[in-house]
């Protein structure tokens, strides 16, 4: 694929010649790239942001890096993060972490991402972090002060019609400066101390699912064929709710996937979610986990063999808890329980924009699948 190909796509014959319906959900653009190996539903071009950032990837200089960081704006604009003058300092943090994350699990793609003078200055914008972080060693905090500091100093005020290029320009010089603190920054001098003990997944350690789904775009991306970048996004923040538990991961996504099937949802930016439909994921969820319980006993087992310790004890718990305030187990007493336990833990109860409005439906389904089997301890 050459660089023009990103604003004038050509087929993907690889993806045409081996297409065959998958058992599993695919969305509509999942289904038109690979029936058809085009690749413009990947590109999303309709939107401003990604548009302009694929335009700066007809540089032939530029094409292999940035198309190894387009999945963070992609991501971010079909959740939805809005795109405001006071989120510009939280948008730079986030891209610094996921060009990090992607650095550090692939440093050999350093010429690409940062290539002739990219990486020199790359560097020169980690010391400006460093400075402005005031700190010794990099934080989460420090790197959202310096972040703040930034935007201060460059974009005090910006206008809502001169908002998407400077929110362009921040986002690439911070995927990359990112980047380059998890792989030059380390063999320099002055430099290596304040980066050693960045986590090496930043991503990860990430509690609300939106942000870590995020922040691990391009990671997750690297060598993923174009169609499975498709799923829909409801799958990918449900499976960061469980990094180290497959069988419950498994679990609920299985149901996810058929109930999106029977919504008969069709596009990434479809997922029925308001009020009365929370009420009916509620009631599906507390059904399917009673049909596992009954018919598959041992992976109710063996999910909470995997979950076994201070998860499983805190899961159970809250579970229980949730269910005696709510007296029964009926959708519509549970929900006002569920939203405020959810408010107590992630810190909101009513969505924002589309990626918490997923995001609430993972986290409810998770809940309700749960409530069969905690009744057992």
């Amino acid at each position: 694929m050459k660089s023009a190909e990103l604003v004038s796509p050509a087929p993907l014959p690889q993806e045409r010649l081996r297409y065959r319906k998958p058992n599993r959900f695919v969305t509509r653009e999942e289904e038109q790239v690979r029936r058809h190996g085009s690749a413009v539903p990947y590109f999303r071009l309709q939107d401003g942001l990604c548009r302009a950032f694929l335009e700066l990837a007809t540089d032939p200089r530029e094409f292999e890096g940035l198309k190894l960081l387009f999945p963070f704006v992609r991501e971010n604009v079909l959740l939805g993060i809005p795109q405001t003058h006071g989120l510009l300092a939280s948008w730079m943090s986030a891209a610094f972490s996921a060009g990090h994350d992607l650095g550090r699990a692939h440093a050999e793609v350093l010429e690409e991402v940062l290539p002739g003078q990219e990486l020199p200055a790359a560097v020169r914008r980690v010391a400006v972090i460093q400075k402005c972080s005031e700190e010794r060693c990099l934080t989460w905090a420090g790197l959202r002060r310096a972040c703040a500091k930034v935007v201060a100093a460059q974009w005090p005020d910006v206008p809502a019609g001169r908002l998407q290029p400077v929110l362009l320009e921040a986002l690439v010089k911070s995927l990359r400066t990112g980047f380059a603190a998890a792989t030059a920054a380390q063999c320099d001098p002055s430099l290596c101390e304040f980066v050693w003990n960045i986590p090496e997944q930043i991503g990860a350690s990430i509690q609300d699912i939106v942000g870590r789904a995020s922040i691990l775009a391009p990671l997750n991306c690297f060598g993923m064929p174009l169609s499975r970048r498709l799923e829909h996004p409801l799958l990918r923040l449900a499976r960061e709710l469980y990094p180290n538990h497959p069988t419950e991961r498994d679990l609920v996504l299985g149901f996810l996937q058929r109930r999106l099937r029977e919504l008969r949802v069709k596009g990434e930016s479809e997922c029925p979610g308001d009020e009365l439909e929370l009420l009916n994921w509620i009631a599906c969820g507390i059904e399917y986990g009673r049909d596992i319980k009954k018919k598959h006993p041992e992976l109710v087992r063996r999910v909470f063999q995997e979950a076994k310790g201070d998860r499983l004890d805190a899961a159970i718990r809250v579970v229980k808890r949730v269910v005696k305030q709510a007296s029964v187990t009926e959708p519509v007493r549970l929900l006002p329980q569920i939203k405020a336990w959810q408010n107590d833990v992630y810190g909101w109860a009513e969505p924002r924009f589309y990626g918490q409005e997923l995001a609430r439906v993972a986290y409810f389904c998770d809940f309700a699948v749960w409530i069969p089997w905690a009744a057992t301890e």
